[in-house]
């Protein structure tokens, strides 16, 4: 039996399940932003057409009311004179309602993006920018809290107020934070029209220019601080109306934050013919002066080797015996498979590896620069079976689509079918090389063909957050004003722009530790061709880098088993909750079986002592963490209902 306390108060009857309703007549965009971000949450949800539907739940709801909301007077009335608590996100009732909470419209502020309307200060003083439009009014009533203000233009404004009286609890968020969301996940800069300047060679934003947008930004995850607001408000709304908030976690097995291991493989053998000779002569312990004629004279083979290789005459890896290829292989500095290995097996980690398939061809078309070269085919024995031996030790084999797929169907999709045919698996994943994306346009060919997950958006020379958060999500076609049914996993870190900072690992630490803070991913790029002998400390960094994310109690995975989760926990629907004076019991609906599923619950009272049962079976110490206020457990979810059941004492 499990046994934890807590401070000594009882259910009550009227305990509830906290549950979220979205107006649904309004804006698509906002009604996304809307839903996204209570998914992003975990918490029970549902789109609502009219205020007539309030008369069915079971369960207390929280009711949000977009900016774009269309409701009549009678409506409106209804609504915000109901029992019922109220988030209103820029959203404004007619001006007797208005008169009757205490507050007066004065005006509405608006700022076409890329440029910030403003920015939102919390309390204990976390600020984050926020885009379009705010609402400007005066507070006329004492009963009125100010949990937020805005900063515009070097004015301050309040920018989240709750009132709460007779039971009543109605609150304003004044800025768009909906459609803010939209547009972090719909490309912001990308999605706006921009002059020409802000985009490089490539038609990719141009990294100085969004500096220049997001100044101190860069490196906060907007989104976390938006769902933070807004689940601070709930846990409010819960405590004042005794609700119970049950939230699937964000990290299977109770872990605190993800980091998402990711290697790119754009080379293998390319420039190191030389060190891969010069380290097997080394072995051979002969005089000098043999030695230093004999290298030479295999230099020059090599290079003439490897440019008939490239130029498509022969297959170097055909003709060559596979017993040479294998024993050469190990000489090669840029082949370090076994090293990543190795070092991700001290923190039992997992990755995700991504391979160009060029077919027959080694090079691939750049429409800018002529061609580059890919120095290997998939086509060949040796990369299958280096293929094949990353497959068994339980590592994913990825698409790294070529410069040219990101804006061309066809090319994708034939890369997608020749990747499938080596690696016998449907259900890949993708990551553009270069971080090259058209938006909308690329995120729509990764969905047509069935791709898992798209793991490109980032920035191409900088790291951060890019897309506001480190969560994957789904992205807003703001052309076809829809939900594109491919899951993004945002790129937070490379190697090579890490390095490019003046202190490296003081910058992981600061984006770990901002991870941490919100419960969040990081995706990690490290090239598998980093030079070891070379450029050495771009290894003992990755050692570094994992060990150090130990403290962080975080879940080491790759892009594939982080999609598979966050999927299966977006399909989780929560059942037939129940609470009466010693219990909480509610069900839970999953397509399929996983280890290991997170569900926290937040208590607005607390219990001298509680036993958890899940499916009948009561987790233990190891599988449940307490606080004051929450419980966090996991447990085996089983495909169909399964049952959780919390009695308390």
């Amino acid at each position: 039996m499990f046994m934890s306390t807590f401070n000594a108060v009882h259910l009550n009857k009227n305990k509830s399940l906290l549950k979220v309703l979205i107006f649904g007549i309004a804006d698509p965009e906002e009604i996304y932003g809307a839903v996204e971000i209570i998914n992003l949450l975990g918490l029970p949800c549902e789109v609502i057409q009219n205020v007539d539907e309030l008369d069915d739940t079971k369960n207390a709801p929280v009711i949000i009311v977009p900016r774009s909301a269309k409701m009549s007077v009678e409506e409106e009335e209804i609504l915000f004179n109901s029992k019922f608590p109220i988030i209103s996100v820029g959203y404004i009732p007619h001006q007797k309602i208005c008169n009757e909470i205490g507050i007066v419209f004065k005006e509405e502020k608006m700022v076409q993006p890329p440029s910030f309307c403003g920015i939102v200060e919390k309390a204990n003083g976390t600020k984050a920018p926020f885009y379009f439009s705010f609402k400007v009014i005066r507070i006329e009533n004492n009963s009125m809290q100010i949990f937020g203000k805005i900063n515009s233009e070097r004015k301050e404004y309040p920018g989240i107020v709750i009132r709460n009286t007779d039971e009543r609890i109605k609150t304003f968020i004044l800025l768009n934070l909906l459609q803010s969301v939209t547009y972090l996940f719909c490309g912001a800069e990308e999605s706006s029209s921009l002059p020409r300047e802000f985009f490089d060679e490539y038609g990719r934003i141009n990294d100085t220019k969004i500096k220049d947008l997001r100044k101190e930004f860069m490196e906060i995850p907007i989104i976390e601080v938006y769902q933070e607001i807004l689940f601070e408000i709930l846990q409010y709304i819960s405590r004042k109306y005794n609700m119970v908030i049950v939230q699937k976690w964000f990290h299977p097995f109770n872990h605190k934050i993800t980091l998402c291991l990711t290697h790119d493989v754009c080379g293998i053998w390319h420039k190191s013919f030389i060190f891969v000779i010069k380290n097997f002569m080394k072995k051979l312990d002969l005089k000098e002066a043999v030695m230093r004629s004999i290298m030479v004279f295999l230099y020059w083979v090599s290079v003439i080797v490897f440019k008939m290789h490239l130029s498509e005459k022969i297959d170097i890896f055909r003709l060559m015996p596979e017993v040479i290829t294998d024993k050469f292989v190990h000489y090669n500095p840029r082949f370090n498979f076994d090293i990543f290995d190795q070092i991700e097996k001290e923190s039992e980690a997992n990755h995700s590896t991504y391979f160009f398939q060029t077919g027959l061809s080694r090079r691939i078309f750049d429409g800018l620069n002529g061609s580059i070269e890919v120095d290997y085919t998939l086509d060949s024995n040796f990369m299958r079976r280096l293929i094949y031996n990353l497959k068994s030790k339980g590592y994913e084999i990825g698409l790294h689509g070529s410069v040219v797929s990101y804006n061309d169907a066809k090319q994708m999709q034939s890369e997608k079918l020749a990747l499938v045919s080596v690696c016998r698996n449907k259900h890949v994943g993708m990551r553009q090389h270069r971080a090259l994306i058209k938006i909308p346009e690329t995120w729509r060919f990764h969905a047509r063909e069935g791709f898992l997950y798209d793991s490109t958006y980032g920035y191409p020379h900088e790291i951060g957050f890019r897309a506001g958060t480190g969560f994957p999500f789904y992205p807003w076609d703001l052309e076809k004003k829809e939900k594109i049914p491919i899951l993004e996993i945002p790129i937070i870190i490379g190697d090579s722009e890490l390095f490019s900072k003046q202190k490296p690992f003081q910058t992981v630490k600061r984006i770990l530790n901002m991870t941490k803070n919100y419960n969040s991913v990081l995706t990690l790029i490290w090239h598998q061709h980093t030079h070891r002998e070379k450029d050495k400390h771009l290894i003992e960094s990755y050692r570094e880098i994992l060990k150090y994310a130990m403290e962080y109690d975080t879940w080491y995975t790759n892009a594939k088993e982080l999609a598979e989760w966050w999927n299966l926990r977006s399909q989780v629907i929560f059942k037939d909750f129940e609470v009466d004076e010693t219990e909480i019991k509610f069900s839970l609906y999953s397509p399929r079986n996983y280890d290991g599923f997170s569900i926290r619950i937040h208590l607005p009272f607390g219990a001298s002592s509680c036993k958890l049962l899940a499916n009948d079976q009561i987790r233990n110490n190891d599988q449940v963490q307490i606080t004051k206020d929450s419980i966090l457990f996991s447990f085996d979810i089983l495909k169909g209902i399964n049952n959780v059941k919390v009695m308390t004492k």
